[in-house]
């Protein structure tokens, strides 16, 4: 049995031609861009530090285990770090940031996180 894939054309939603992220090596820093920051981590956990060591806050959505990607709302005015198995990506204004060239599909989540705070707006 053939899955039948959307052609690259038809891909909605996704931030797949800027070349800010798809020159990058791993997903992991594809999505690290995502949020304004240069790094390599090995690991989506990776991320994880990278993320709150530059002042970030991250909340854990739990009960998500499972769940494909094609069928969670993701709130559009809020930013995700998305890790399905062995892989990273960002969900930032309702846009996927993702190096497979894939949208939002059938693959599942394993864990969620809503990414909030912005270390980089000065404050005063």
């Amino acid at each position: 049995m053939t899955t039948r894939r959307r052609p690259w054309h038809l891909l909605d939603q996704t931030l797949l031609d800027y070349p800010k992220y798809s020159e990058s090596r791993r997903c992991t820093e594809a999505t690290l861009r995502a949020f304004g920051i240069t790094g390599i981590p090995l690991t989506g956990s990776g991320c994880l530090s990278y993320l709150t060591a530059a002042g970030y806050t991250l909340t854990e959505v739990t009960n998500i285990t499972g769940v494909r990607l094609d069928r969670f709302r993701f709130d559009p005015t809020k930013r995700y770090l998305v890790n399905t198995r062995g892989h990273a990506m960002a969900v930032i204004n309702g846009l996927l940031i993702d190096t497979m060239r894939r949208s939002f599909d059938s693959r599942r989540i394993e864990f969620l996180w809503i990414v909030s705070g912005n270390p980089f707006e000065e404050k005063f």
